[in-house]
């Protein structure tokens, strides 16, 4: 935004289009490019009025800027993002594997770049060393339950978790695609990808059921303890122990693992080294 505010500050003919709806707008575009199509007519509304005022898409895209310091930026496109592939997961995959996947390894890779990568600094959630704990990332929690979590009402009337039901039958095909250790034939690369992405699923289902989750209030209720069922990281984090126990080596580089660390809830990024970081790629029995 500075670049924008020293090139209108060059000539009058580069100011006018430094103040340009058209800039700001495909500024915000980029930025941002999974806001929902209705964002225009939600900019109306909120300034109360029929259309677009001028100078409205940079008021928005400052305000957008000031909710974190610039340096997150691209921490709210990811967060963008997640809310997307929710959204995709709730509407379902009619049984197609493949569209699952990449979806929901997305979401994972996105989840662990907003809790662990993304470098937050500390003034800007207080306290908190988690998004959680600003307020924006607090109504993302929020609103990201709503697509996760039905109220009691509409299971009782056999309405589905859709999302958390993909993410259960995503959460199975992690599981059963470890059963390529127990292959001479793969090779040690595919392992490696195998097992980093149980390990993402495992970390990307805490988040979800345990950070993001504890965001809504009534966690005791019917439908959050259905939620609690199918939203399993334990079944991904066992099936790697079950690996380790029976010789295989699990063990993940410290490059290989999310750039700010882990708590000790993901204890599964941390298996013992036997034959140096291999990534889960021999078995020494």
């Amino acid at each position: 935004m500075s670049d924008v505010d020293s090139l209108a500050q060059c000539c009058t003919h580069l100011a006018s289009l430094a103040t340009s709806d058209d800039l700001w707008k495909q500024l915000v575009e980029d930025f941002w490019p999974l806001l929902p199509p209705s964002l225009e007519r939600w900019l109306c509304e909120s300034a109360g009025c029929a259309s677009l005022r001028p100078g409205l898409w940079r008021r928005f895209y400052r305000w957008r800027c000031s909710l974190l310091p610039f340096s997150c930026r691209h921490l709210i496109a990811r967060m963008d993002e997640v809310e997307h592939l929710l959204g995709t997961a709730a509407r379902g995959f009619a049984g197609d594997a493949a569209a699952r996947a990449a979806c929901c390894d997305r979401l994972s890779g996105c989840l662990l770049a907003i809790f662990f990568s993304c470098h937050v600094p500390s003034r800007a959630v207080g306290h908190s060393s988690s998004v959680l704990g600003h307020a924006i990332g607090a109504a993302w929690a929020r609103r990201l339950t709503a697509v996760l979590y039905r109220p009691d009402d509409d299971v009782g009337r056999g309405q589905r978790h859709a999302c958390a039901e993909e993410l259960g039958r995503w959460t199975g095909d992690i599981i059963a695609s470890l059963d390529e250790f127990y292959e001479p034939s793969v090779p040690r690369a595919k392992l490696q990808a195998t097992l980093l992405r149980a390990l993402r699923c495992a970390s990307a289902l805490t988040l979800l059921r345990d950070e993001i989750g504890a965001q809504r209030a009534g966690t005791g209720s019917t439908a959050s303890l259905l939620l609690r069922d199918v939203l399993s990281p334990e079944r991904v984090a066992e099936a790697v122990r079950s690996l380790e126990m029976e010789g295989f080596d699990v063990s993940v580089a410290p490059s290989l693992r999310p750039a700010r660390g882990l708590p000790p809830s993901h204890g599964w990024w941390y298996a013992q080294t036997r034959q140096g970081y291999l990534g889960g790629v021999t078995n020494i029995r």
